[in-house]
């Protein structure tokens, strides 16, 4: 089916990136499907090493957020008798590792380029400790060399790499799993970078296996129960997959046509007011941070630069009183369950200050939060709270998707392309 974004928007609005972004995604998960039926082994391997273990998690920025679908899963729904559930452990900007017993304890190690810092100290140290480790990236052995090299030509400088220290692992070849990336061909294709920019499609990825490894544990420890006689962990994982994948098609795609006024509305006011205040809790707050992450990209430096002609900032909002709402303010709540009582605590508080506009991004189709100027409604559409049970990893991915579309059409108004977001990277 042809959308025609731009019907019946007001003057000077346009969603053509943004529809163009929802479809890129869908291919993203396409492309991400045929990735995980190529490796379905290391795959099997993956989600059956991390039953019953204690996980070690190395990523960084908005890889990190995105991956976080893992623990957040699992904190959620895998209380097994309330001592099955593994222990999830982050490394982040040290490479010390409180290993329990290195012959059963599972590092994951995430990064698309594999030259994150943070991903780097957790290889070394899950290495040094001798913990089976896998390799999430879309960065091959010989490419990584390949930039080492033209590092130490061009720059003298010495560039240490994930792979570094992961070739020291026995049988690391078994255990490396490539995700997608955006292809040249989209920049070349689309004049810009925008539409997918900075890793996004390596991201959305990264949130979608997470989410797909956290409901093949459900699986492996019989925690549904709807699971299908003889469904494996590894056929639970893929139809996650595929589930997201065709709301991204149909459901996400359709809702966001149908509601184009109200998002048109919400990226013009990411536009037009300099300061954002972001809300969100549990699973939200990884959308939350991710958002915020990308705004900076887009000029909003939570550090107070300078981008453009005027002073601009994002920031998230932990309590009523953080962040200095004030009246010039944007203020997003971003609650999949539209029940938050902490978020619903600091919008209604925030709603005194008067500011701007206030947003709620929810599934939830009557939310109990009411402190909104507007609201935009994502698939899967809840009424019940036993839909919203089911359906929370796929609220929590629409939402990535979503926002990440918003930020798409948000680069493409400001006129920024791949090297001005890079060059903001470093603020965060």
């Amino acid at each position: 089916m042809r959308y025609s974004w731009d019907k019946g928007l007001g003057q000077g609005q346009n969603l053509r990136t943004f529809g163009s972004a929802l479809s890129y995604f869908k291919e993203c998960m396409d492309e991400l499907i045929l990735k995980v039926n190529s490796q379905l082994k290391t795959f099997e391997d993956l989600i059956e090493s991390t039953a019953n273990h204690r996980i070690y998690i190395g990523a960084s920025d908005r890889t990190q957020y995105a991956f976080s679908a893992l623990p957040y899963i699992l904190g959620r729904y895998c209380c097994y008798n309330g001592e099955i559930r593994p222990d999830i452990f982050t490394i982040s900007r040290d490479a010390n590792v409180p290993v329990n017993d290195p012959k059963t304890d599972i590092g994951i190690v995430v990064s698309g380029t594999s030259f994150t810092g943070p991903a780097i100290n957790a290889m070394k140290g899950l290495t040094d400790t001798r913990v089976k480790t896998f390799f999430l990236t879309y960065t091959t052995l010989e490419k990584a060399r390949e930039q080492q090299e033209a590092a130490m030509e061009e720059q003298n400088e010495i560039k240490e790499s994930v792979w570094d220290h992961f070739i020291k692992q026995p049988h690391y070849e078994e255990r490396v799993i490539y995700l997608p990336m955006r292809e040249e061909s989209w920049k070349r294709e689309q004049k810009r970078a925008s539409l997918a920019p900075m890793g996004t499609k390596f991201e959305l990825s990264a949130a979608a296996t997470a989410m797909g490894i956290g409901n093949g544990l459900r699986t492996y420890h019989s925690i549904d129960e709807d699971i299908k006689p003889n469904e494996t962990p590894l056929v639970t994982f893929l139809n996650t997959l595929v589930n997201f994948r065709n709301y991204l098609d149909v459901d996400l795609t359709q809702k966001c046509y149908e509601s184009r006024l109200e998002i048109a509305d919400f990226i013009q006011d990411l536009f037009i007011i300099n300061h954002k205040k972001i809300v969100g809790f549990g699973g939200s707050e990884n959308n939350a941070l991710s958002f915020a992450n990308r705004l900076t990209h887009c000029g909003h430096l939570g550090k107070g630069e300078k981008y453009g002609k005027e002073n601009k900032s994002v920031h998230i909002l932990k309590s009523a009183y953080s962040g200095f709402i004030t009246r010039n303010n944007m203020v997003i709540g971003i609650s999949k369950s539209g029940d938050n009582p902490y978020t619903s605590f600091i919008l209604k508080e925030a709603m005194k200050q008067n500011p701007e506009k206030i947003y709620l991004i929810t599934c939830h189709a009557n939310p109990t939060i009411t402190a909104f100027n507007q609201k935009i409604v994502l698939p899967p559409i809840i009424s019940t709270n036993e839909e919203e049970s089911q359906n929370t990893e796929l609220g929590y991915l629409n939402t990535y998707a979503f926002l990440d579309s918003c930020i798409a059409q948000l680069a493409d108004n400001l006129d920024l392309d791949e090297e001005d977001m890079k060059s903001l990277h470093r603020f965060i």
